[in-house]
């Protein structure tokens, strides 16, 4: 299947340019690549802080699904931007 090796490729980048940080796991299933994403210690100590005050904080994760081209630029299938915030109820 053409979009099972897109997702492979985004599953190779990620982990080459995170160094085993990154978890990610990709699932084709009808034509679509879902994909779960997770990391330990993403929070820096002020974040870690920030969070725990209470205070929202928005992370924002540009994706791209790209197609590998041997000898070419990658092409680009699409594009994607995910925003998720996270607050902590201090109740």
């Amino acid at each position: 299947m053409k979009i099972s090796a897109a997702a492979l490729l985004i599953v190779l980048s990620v982990a080459r340019l995170a160094a085993g940080d990154v978890r990610v796991t990709p699932l084709v299933r009808e034509g679509r690549v879902w994909v779960s994403f997770g990391f330990n210690d993403g929070l820096t100590p002020e974040l870690r802080q920030a969070v725990l005050s209470g205070l929202p904080v928005t992370f924002t994760y540009d994706i791209e699904l790209r197609r590998g081209v041997p000898f070419w630029p990658d092409r680009v299938l699409n594009t994607m931007t995910i925003a998720v915030s996270v607050t902590y109820d201090t109740l």
